[in-house]
């Protein structure tokens, strides 16, 4: 097994292991004090943080072994998703995280995973959790969640993050979608989802959350493919403010039926569906991955009029999709 330890790992070890006084770094560098994230990861302790420094870690560029498992309640921050990428280089998963409270996972892009389920994120049983400001570009899965999935989970939220271009493998049979949450509560806010080959946001077996301020874009090929997804027979989730464009079915699929954005927010009943919208956000330039709002797009000043919402690059009411909200991307 590889392990490559800096010189202040030695020392906490020795001071753990000699003295009475136990001693543990609350933030673990990557690189500097640890080569590897995962070594990093290993000797981290609940409510420390990883935090990992600009540069591609990747098996061909650093030896990175794929995936990378998260230990309950470590913190794993990028310095941002504009420079630190973790490239698992389609050898399995990016990052695995499972009984995991309490922690948060920011500032970093997740590229070329391959796995069943998550090819850029899998989560299971996490709680208290918080994911934001991520790329999820390039990933792929056989089964479930080309960029991510997630199951049995509570209290998760999703912020300011970026799913571009997430597809199936291979050797997949089914429609993914790019993020597939299955029997879990979560929150999903200020997220654009983009250029996935199936679904954007799909919702299975009960999984309830809030969606709102969100931008489901040019999801789907040839005749397959909604903006979202939910299964449930009589849908509880809250879905407001967003914004749906060019998915290849269209924007919404309601207990194996679509329905336009205005159709949703139409439904009868006491479901939490409102102020959908479907038209053109007028990105900078999608193709090269440049998804600022330009002047006169209808995602500018059209989330929820909260000022809990606001952006925070001016006070204004929020920007829809990854630039708007308390936390831009970038």
């Amino acid at each position: 097994m590889r392990h490559r330890f800096s010189l202040s790992f030695f020392l906490s070890l020795f001071l753990s292991s000699g003295c009475a006084v136990v001693v543990f770094d609350r933030f673990l560098d990557v690189p500097g004090q640890f080569f590897f994230i995962q070594d990093a990861i290993d000797f981290a302790h609940f409510g420390d943080t990883v935090r990992i420094n600009c540069g591609v870690y990747s098996p061909s560029r650093t030896g990175e072994f794929f995936p990378i498992f998260l230990r309950n309640g470590v913190k794993l921050k990028g310095g941002s998703a504009n420079c630190v990428v973790i490239d698992a280089q389609n050898t399995g998963s990016v990052l695995d995280v499972s009984n995991y409270t309490q922690g948060e996972i920011s500032g970093i892009t997740f590229r070329n995973g391959l796995a069943v389920n998550g090819g850029g994120l899998f989560l299971t049983n996490v709680t208290d959790t918080l994911i934001r400001n991520n790329v999820f570009e390039s990933n792929r899965a056989d089964n479930r969640g080309s960029a991510l999935w997630m199951a049995n989970s509570d209290n998760v939220r999703f912020e300011n993050n970026l799913f571009n271009g997430n597809s199936r493998s291979s050797s997949a049979t089914l429609t993914l979608a790019s993020v597939q949450i299955s029997d879990s509560g979560f929150s999903f806010f200020n997220n654009v989802i983009t250029s996935g080959d199936g679904d954007g946001l799909t919702l299975e077996n009960g999984a309830t959350g809030t969606i709102e301020n969100n931008i489901f874009f040019d999801n789907g090929s040839a005749s397959e493919g909604f903006g979202f997804v939910d299964t449930s027979v009589s849908s509880t989730s809250k879905i407001a403010f967003n914004l749906f464009f060019q998915n290849a079915q269209g924007s919404f699929q309601l207990n194996g039926v679509a329905k336009t954005a205005a159709e949703a927010n139409d439904l009868s009943g006491d479901d939490m569906i409102f102020e959908n919208r479907e038209g053109d956000p007028l990105f900078a330039n999608a193709p090269v991955g440049d998804f600022h709002l330009v002047a006169g797009s209808p995602a500018i000043d059209a989330g929820d009029p909260d000022p809990a919402f606001n952006d925070a690059t001016n006070g204004t009411r929020n920007d829809l999709g990854v630039f708007g909200g308390r936390n831009p991307l970038f």
